[in-house]
């Protein structure tokens, strides 16, 4: 039987549709992710649990991994399957306990992190059965020029043009290690972007300026100056939220 004494650090692995939540940061009446795990968490050990999340998503992306961990009061033992069989049993539909391990007491969810990467799905025809998840807008698109654009993102960059002003950010520069815009079908895109870090809206902003250019409403010289002259006061393109995912949490 697993069992481990309840003096070790937790770590959780789950995944959400972030649909009907005001993003993963808990906050006094409205419905988050964070909230909804704290309480049943809360309700399992009957003490208070406070959880610490890889990164925050804003209200309505997804999460298909993401990782929190919490702490324990000393004393007992906890069992990590009949835990994550109650979690799952607690939890509504939208948000799915994966796996809950112990991990060392240091062990940061947030801090031990070394990359993240998101996906955004794209689409230029509607379709009822996935315009939930798909940003759709029609017209004739340019998927070379697109491609292009997200090339031009790979390696370390400042992408203050492609950000919302965040006083607690002391820089904007970031690295990218892979960004590309694929194709899927004739009509649906999926644009994915791996880096070190990520500023407040930048997979947004970045995924709305590169739509504008492949529906011919912005030059691609003028996409390549947001990223050579970066400014804050340029980012006014933002893609909505409903289909942007967090795909994965490396460490």
């Amino acid at each position: 039987m697993l069992s481990s004494i309840l003096t070790s650090r937790y770590l959780i692995e789950l995944s959400y549709d972030g649909s009907k939540y005001n993003g993963w940061q808990k906050q006094p009446g409205q419905p988050t992710v964070q909230g909804e795990l704290e309480q049943a968490l809360s309700t399992i050990f009957r003490q208070e649990i406070t959880i610490m999340g890889s990164g925050r998503t804003d209200a309505g992306v997804h999460a298909e991994q993401q990782f929190a961990h919490f702490n324990l009061e000393p004393g007992g033992k906890v069992q990590p399957h009949l835990v994550l069989h109650s979690l799952r049993g607690l939890l509504p539909n939208d948000i799915y306990v994966i796996n809950i391990k112990s991990v060392p007491q240091e062990y940061h969810a947030r801090f031990d992190a070394i990359s993240r990467q998101y996906r955004y799905q794209f689409s230029t025809k509607h379709n009822v059965f996935q315009n939930r998840y798909n940003w759709v807008k029609t017209g004739d698109f340019d998927a070379l020029i697109v491609q292009k654009c997200a090339v031009l993102l790979i390696g370390e960059h400042d992408f203050g043009s492609f950000c919302k002003f965040n006083p607690d950010v002391n820089h904007t520069r970031c690295h990218v290690y892979s960004s590309t815009f694929d194709i899927i079908n004739e009509h649906t895109f999926h644009y994915r972007i791996h880096a070190n870090r990520f500023l407040h809206h930048m997979v947004r902003s970045i995924v709305g300026n590169i739509v504008e250019v492949g529906l011919n409403r912005k030059s691609f010289a003028e996409f390549v100056d947001l990223l050579v002259n970066p400014d804050r006061s340029n980012s006014k393109v933002s893609a909505p939220a409903h289909a942007l995912f967090l795909e994965k949490v490396l460490y």
